[in-house]
């Protein structure tokens, strides 16, 4: 026992340095995950999403396709379950993958009110809609779904291939009965957004943005316009909502994805949102549309990271490595310690 009390007090010096950096390392850890973990929707943020998606629509449905209605000289011709979302109450399963993408499934009510149930899985969203599908999807021949809006009105078979949707890319089945019917030799891959008229909405994102309030609103107003070009309404009105809504709506959007810095490093997102923002605003919005450029111009003249952010980004992706070597070192000289003061002592004879 006084061998090991004099070996860690010789060593007392080494121990409590590597002790410091093991905490260092493992707080930067915890800091890089929890971050990580804060950009992924959570189930209290999703269910935001949900109240506003509905109450946004409502609120469409309410201001803008019943005077519409007014104008119709044949109500008989539409079709009032194009707008279910407004007069229905839907219960809803919002399903959160924390590997890739959420879910949102919607059923019809019969209680008079809604309901939110919320869920998360591990394993991709996509086999959660499909759990038949194929997992080893590496030998697959690929069908690539470019960005861009596709309206399927028939059964689309997935059978001995992978179905890639790309970022930009939504796929609307505008039928219920007719959805993606994907084999247990097929797969499907979603990074943009696949959609089941009044059904379902999944997203190959699970990140805070895509599931935001802001988004949430532009999602409702893409649905319920949509629906009012099911119902018949022409594109004179149609455009006119666009640009009454939506144009304030892709302005909270640029203006959040400018303070949060996604801008910085993706210059082709900001052009989707100013092209997306100049065509809704249709030449009512000039000055803020100059505004918004030279907004974007002084974000990329910002400086660059300073050098101990540098650092601290380096560090924080190599912790996991650096704590591994660590570790192997402070158990290597804790199993040392422990060997040599197990070892039998010999007493010196005094002369």
């Amino acid at each position: 026992m006084g061998n090991k009390t004099k070996y860690l007090k010789k060593h007392v010096k080494l121990i409590t340095a590597l002790t410091v950096i093991v905490v260092l390392f493992v707080s930067i850890l915890f800091a890089q995950s929890m971050s990580v973990k804060s950009e992924r929707i959570s189930p209290d943020e999703i269910r935001e999403y949900v109240q506003e998606y509905f109450s946004e629509y409502k609120y469409l449905h309410d201001y803008e396709k019943v005077p519409w209605l007014d104008l119709v000289t044949d109500l008989s011709k539409v079709d009032e379950s194009n707008f279910t979302f407004g007069w229905r109450n839907f219960d809803t399963t919002a399903v959160i993958s924390t590997t890739h993408g959420a879910a949102l499934f919607f059923s019809l009510s019969e209680k008079g009110y809604s309901e939110i149930t919320i869920k998360e899985i591990s394993y991709p969203i996509e086999y959660y809609l499909w759990p038949q599908m194929a997992t080893n999807i590496a030998e697959l021949p690929s069908i690539v779904i470019k960005p861009g809006e596709y309206l399927f009105d028939g059964v689309i078979t997935v059978n001995d291939a992978l179905m890639y949707a790309e970022p930009g890319a939504t796929v609307r089945c505008v039928l219920k009965d007719r959805p993606f019917n994907v084999t247990s030799t097929g797969a499907v891959i979603i990074f943009g957004t696949y959609i089941l008229e009044h059904s379902i909405l999944l997203k190959g994102s699970n990140a805070k943005e895509d599931w935001s309030k802001t988004q949430a609103d532009i999602d409702a107003l893409s649905e319920f316009i949509w629906d009012c070009k099911s119902a018949g309404m022409n594109d004179t009105s149609i455009q006119n909502i666009e640009t009454k809504y939506k144009s304030s709506m892709l302005l909270d959007r640029i203006a959040s994805r400018m303070k949060s810095g996604v801008y910085k490093d993706n210059q082709a997102l900001f052009n989707s949102d100013y092209e997306e923002l100049r065509r809704v605003a249709a030449d009512t919005m000039n000055d803020m549309l100059t505004k918004v450029l030279n907004d974007y111009y002084a974000l990329q003249q910002e400086s660059p990271p300073s050098f101990f952010e540098q650092i601290t980004n380096y560090l924080m992706q190599k912790a996991d490595a650096m704590i591994i070597g660590v570790l192997i070192v402070v158990i290597g000289a804790w199993a040392k310690a422990q060997i040599k003061s197990k070892q039998p002592q010999t007493k010196k004879r005094r002369k």
